[in-house]
């Protein structure tokens, strides 16, 4: 239903005829139609088809790479643990090695054929051996809780 005033809406005398009555005899009803033949939108049927098809491969390629990445970092992790490993087994012998150095360095003090400098090289050499297969244990032993982060066996509700 709509209504409608006109100041344009005179009488036979000339004068304005009243609001009132124009909105009494300005009423007017109205009925719709629509008809929504789906002939001619068959394209856009496809082209949202095709988009949806582009949608589902670009997040799939997506996925791909990120599994690529993810398998590129654990590869990366085993590596740096087989290398953390070597590298510890190698402080280990390190460390051997000083010890043995520094048992010689006291005899030869003790017997009086060796110098105090000898001595000290000897003792900062351990220190350095130890500290050395200190570093490189926690280095493994982090390399480590990395893979198994990364392979879910570690439960962080235990911290």
């Amino acid at each position: 239903y709509g209504t409608g005033y006109y100041d344009s809406y005179k009488d036979q005398n000339g004068s304005l005829i009243g609001f009132h009555d124009q909105l009494v005899n300005n009423g007017y009803q109205y009925v719709g139609l629509s008809l929504s033949i789906p002939l001619f939108n068959g394209w856009q049927v496809n082209r949202s088809i095709n988009n949806a098809r582009w949608n589902v491969e670009k997040t799939n390629a997506g996925n791909e790479i990120k599994i690529r990445n993810f398998r590129f970092e654990i590869e990366n992790a085993c590596l740096a643990l087989k290398s953390a490993a070597d590298e510890y087994r190698s402080s280990i012998v390190q460390k051997k090695a000083s010890d043995i150095n520094l048992q010689l360095a006291e005899k030869k003090w003790e017997q009086g054929i060796g110098n105090l400098l000898e001595l000290t090289d000897a003792r900062n050499r351990k220190a350095s051996a130890e500290a050395e297969m200190l570093r490189t244990q926690l280095q493994y032993q982090l390399k480590f809780k990395t893979i198994q982060i990364f392979t879910g066996e570690v439960n962080f509700n235990q911290f």
